[in-house]
């Protein structure tokens, strides 16, 4: 049984969303946009 995600694309959306949650913590982006741009990302 492996927990690693199974293909790029799980990787890069995994990647995109690690980055925009730390982009939020550190104040760079609104919750507004952060709340924007993560719908994007699982949609």
């Amino acid at each position: 049984m492996s927990f690693l995600p199974k293909s790029n694309a799980e990787v890069d959306k995994y990647d995109s969303l690690e980055i925009l949650k730390n982009r939020f913590a550190k104040g760079e982006i609104s919750e507004d946009d952060y709340q924007r741009m993560r719908e994007l990302l699982l949609t």
